[in-house]
């Protein structure tokens, strides 16, 4: 049992070292599993209508508890400050096992793996919504909005979109150069609580079993 903890140990020492970013934007919530995350699951589609103005929509994720994944649900919260956007937590495989890497607040979205989590966030910024001075302003083309509560909304049907999928990858394999450099050069911030890959399971339709991802196998992930 300890020599693998200490192998365990050994590995994600390794991973963290070689992985190329800057000092502020890499933290000990990179936790690294050997089993690939699930497909996102469908029902994470289903967004809610935010609860009060100049509420956030924070996407759901894979929570890995060292043995299983489990699906945290999305949820609406509010940024530390008017003007800050959020930046999903994603999933990355790299050779030595699947590295998770936190969201957090900024002052641009920065990159999540091209991930389709919907509502706005379909792998690559965010076109749910945008702050107009202590507003946030709703775009009810990809954002569930209630009006009789939420005010101040409008409508874009121009904007970049992807149809969510039953079998949808969780996770990021090989990352491109220019992406690389994108992720590494983003204003990273505080994630919120249970941010980390480790959160307790929120949804109570969430995957109890999480042993795999349908359609993309167990195991390392390719090299």
């Amino acid at each position: 049992m300890k020599s693998s903890r200490a192998l365990f140990v050994a590995i994600v020492a390794t991973v963290a070292f070689f992985m190329p970013r800057p000092a502020s934007a890499i933290t000990l919530s990179q936790i690294i599993s050997l089993i690939a995350p699930p497909a996102i699951p469908s029902y994470s589609y289903q967004q809610p209508a935010p609860p009060a103005p100049n509420s956030m929509w924070i996407p759901g994720y894979w929570n890995w508890n060292g043995s299983a994944y489990n699906w945290v649900a999305g949820r609406w919260t509010y940024a530390p400050r008017p003007g800050l956007v959020w930046t999903p937590s994603y999933w990355q495989a790299t050779p030595a096992g699947y590295v998770y890497h936190s969201g957090y607040w900024g002052n641009s979205v920065g990159y999540y793996g091209n991930l389709n989590y919907g509502h706005g966030y379909f792998g690559r910024g965010y076109d749910g919504g945008k702050w107009q001075g202590q507003s946030f302003h709703y775009n009810t083309y990809v954002t569930h909005v209630d009006q009789h509560t939420v005010h101040a909304v409008y409508f874009d049907r121009n904007v970049y979109r992807r149809s969510p999928q039953w079998n949808h990858q969780s996770f990021v394999g090989h990352m491109h150069a220019a992406d690389r450099g994108h992720a590494m050069q983003t204003n990273h911030g505080a994630p919120p609580a249970k941010e980390s890959g480790r959160g307790k399971a929120s949804n109570k339709h969430a995957d109890k079993s999480g042993k795999g991802n349908s359609g993309h196998g167990h195991g390392k992930p390719p090299r």
